[in-house]
């Protein structure tokens, strides 16, 4: 699959896509479509805790295509390096972060590249803004890109960065995250 094609034939386009379609290529669109959706919390609980919660088999064979859908075209993205990017996590998460040194994302990571758009949101839902510093190795994809179907072009500014990263606080003892790979640590 060329990436970068695909991002431009998406772009703008006005219809949403369904699962029947006969084009190969579509089934990536869809994952990315799924993810930064509402779906986006069943792919995270199943590669965190390996069940869905509120999920039959047609939903967990669903999530389980969405992963290797989006493992495959975080892999094959141009590699922008956004190595600063913001994160807005609930309270009782950041409590958890900063009791230890290092905590393993086994999700996959969504972050802001805009910190403005971070600090309000999190205002208006009474959650904390951490500042991630992204290691080189970390794939990433740069979701603002495309034009979701009937989603509106999307204002936050998202970077999806792949599973499996671990955070670790850094040295400057503020609310800054290093973002890496597992063997990096």
């Amino acid at each position: 699959m060329n990436y970068i094609n695909f991002v431009n034939n998406k772009k703008d386009e006005i219809s949403p896509y369904r699962i029947s379609t006969s084009n190969n290529n579509e089934k990536y669109f869809e994952a990315l479509e799924r993810y930064c959706g509402s779906t986006y919390y069943s792919i995270n609980e199943y590669l965190r805790t390996k069940k869905i919660k509120y999920g039959d088999k047609n939903i967990l064979c669903q999530t389980i295509n969405s992963i290797k859908c989006l493992d495959e075209i975080i892999n094959e993205a141009p590699q922008e390096e956004y190595k600063v990017l913001y994160r807005v996590i609930d309270k009782e998460f950041y409590k958890e972060l900063m009791s230890s040194s290092s905590f393993k994302e086994r999700g996959y990571l969504s972050t802001s590249k805009m910190e403005r758009w971070a600090k309000e949101k999190a205002e208006l839902e009474d959650k904390v803004v951490i500042k991630l510093y992204v290691e080189k190795d970390v794939k990433r994809i740069d979701i603002s890109q495309i034009n979701y179907g009937t989603f509106p072009r999307r204002t936050e500014y998202e970077v999806l960065l792949q599973r499996g990263t671990i955070l670790k606080r850094s040295s400057s003892g503020d609310d800054t995250f290093i973002v890496s790979l597992p063997n990096q640590c």
